[in-house]
C-alpha cells in the first residue's frame, strides 16, 4: 500500500480504536442496550424483556 494511503488508514484505525476505549470503559450494560435498540428498530421482542438504559445514570 502506498505510504500516503497506509497514514490515512492509520489515521482512521487509530480514530476507531479511541472510540473503541472510550465505549469499553462506559458504564452500563451495552449489550443489552445494543439488544433492545436493535429490537426496537426491527420490530422484534428481545429474547430477555428487563430494562436496560442506553444512556447516562
Amino acid at each position: 500500500m502506498p505510504p500516503r494511503f497506509r497514514r490515512r488508514l492509520m489515521s482512521i484505525y487509530a480514530f476507531a480504536r479511541l472510540v473503541d476505549d472510550i465505549g469499553d470503559e462506559a458504564p452500563g450494560d451495552r449489550n443489552a442496550c445494543w439488544t433492545r435498540s436493535n429490537a426496537t428498530s426491527t420490530g422484534s421482542t428481545p429474547a430477555t424483556s428487563r430494562p436496560t438504559s442506553c444512556g447516562r445514570t
